[in-house]
């Protein structure tokens, strides 16, 4: 991923999406999947709202589409679902066919399809009527046969001083702070969403919680707390609140490239311990990242820090990484033995 400042204006795929200076952006990520299929995500600089867009070529990319498509609108109603013109776009042509889908009030999906093309764009965020949302309508345009690769594995970053490319230096972790920060972030998120839990007219309100799932990615720096209120819950990525607080790391990602960069690093454990890490070594930066965070998690619940939570009975903790590089439980049918909360 080549990082680069954001441009006011971008095209990708057979979209325009311009008077991007003017939204509350933090990023906007380009990439391409096949020949057939393109896409680009704006994030705002939390990352708790988003847009993802998704491009395909027909009949090329029909099955591709079909099968991100329902990934994207499978899971359980909750909340009021919005009004399907939500968010609609009107600058496609005329012989385009429409739908919309929604299961709950703070995510919605269009897809839009042509003869030969199609696309469905993904809203995610507190409020379907973030001005994040409204502005990325109001300015993206339709660009007809055109069909932009120009800008892919980039990550386009909003800047407020001229931008700096960031270099990689840091060269040692230690997982005890990781894991206080951690910390901060789950319990702010637990706090958070308890006080939601209990504000008459939200969308939350007497909801209980099915699902919480500690989401992290070493490689990218990030971690996130996921909470759930489908009944019954479902290990399948479509929680009814993704990313409710989130915890940017720019840490670990300098430090997986320096490692990967051809580097030694040092990574000191919960007991104190230091481990110096050789490139091309078989040491799993995952399974250790991923264990600090199982630590922290059973230590959370032995002190009943999710008791503010209205938790609905055998409601389930959850431990994810990016491409399941880590998870807990490690198998399915593990669920429910010892990961209730």
């Amino acid at each position: 991923m080549i990082i680069a400042e954001l441009p006011d204006r971008i095209a990708h795929g057979f979209l325009e999406a311009a008077g991007l200076h003017a939204l509350d952006l933090g990023k906007v990520r380009c990439y391409q999947f096949d020949e057939f299929h393109t896409g680009f995500t704006l994030f705002s600089p939390d990352e708790q709202v988003s847009v993802f867009v998704q491009m395909y070529m027909l009949p090329d990319g029909e099955n591709k589409l079909a099968k991100d498509l329902a990934f994207q609108v499978d899971g359980k109603n909750w909340g009021k679902s919005p009004k399907g013109e939500t968010l609609q776009l009107k600058v496609f042509p005329a012989d385009w066919t429409h739908a919309a889908f929604s299961k709950n009030p703070k995510r919605i999906v269009h897809q839009y399809r042509g003869p030969d093309r199609a696309v469905f764009i993904r809203y995610v965020g507190k409020s379907l009527r973030d001005p994040l949302f409204t502005g990325f309508n109001q300015h993206v345009r339709y660009l007809g046969d055109e069909w932009h690769t120009e800008l892919v594995n980039r990550e386009l970053v909003a800047a407020a001083e001229p931008y700096v490319p960031p270099v990689a230096t840091i060269d040692a972790v230690d997982l005890r702070d990781e894991q206080a920060a951690i910390r901060k972030m789950i319990l702010e998120g637990v706090e958070r969403f308890a006080s939601a839990q209990r504000a008459p007219g939200g969308d939350i309100y007497d909801l209980p919680v099915t699902g919480i799932i500690v989401w992290f990615d070493v490689g990218n720096g990030y971690a996130s707390l996921h909470f759930d209120v489908r009944a019954p819950f479902e290990n399948d990525g479509a929680y009814s609140h993704q990313e409710f607080v989130a915890l940017p790391r720019e840490n670990w990602r300098q430090f997986v490239e320096h490692l990967y960069g051809g580097h030694a690093v040092t990574l000191t454990g919960l007991d104190g311990k230091a481990t110096k890490i050789a490139p091309g070594s078989d040491f799993n930066i995952d399974q250790a990242f991923g264990l600090m965070v199982l630590d922290l998690v059973k230590a959370l619940r032995a002190k009943k820090s999710f008791s503010p939570l209205r938790l609905a009975p055998g409601a389930e903790l959850m431990i994810e990484a990016d491409d399941f590089a880590f998870a807990w439980p490690s198998r399915y049918e593990d669920r429910g033995k010892e990961n209730r909360v």
